[in-house]
């Protein structure tokens, strides 16, 4: 399943790097590409910088998705 995953601008995740979530690591989730203002990055690395308003593109299981989201949507 693939969702959408928005990130606010109070997001505890705005500004690090995508790697520091431990997203593939906590949830077995991949994020396959972020949207960015009227951009999309495909594939983003571990180093890719987060910022608030991204939206992330999340595929795995309900139960992966979920607890991706939960962690993403941590203030």
């Amino acid at each position: 399943m693939a969702e959408r995953v928005e990130l606010t601008a109070t997001s505890h995740w705005n500004g690090r790097l995508l790697g520091e979530t431990r997203m593939r690591t906590e949830t077995g989730v991949s994020i396959v590409a972020v949207l960015r203002h009227a951009e999309a990055v495909p594939s983003p690395t571990p180093r890719f910088r987060l910022a608030g308003g991204d939206t992330l593109i999340v595929i795995g299981t309900r139960e992966g998705v979920d607890a991706a989201a939960a962690i993403l949507e941590r203030e």
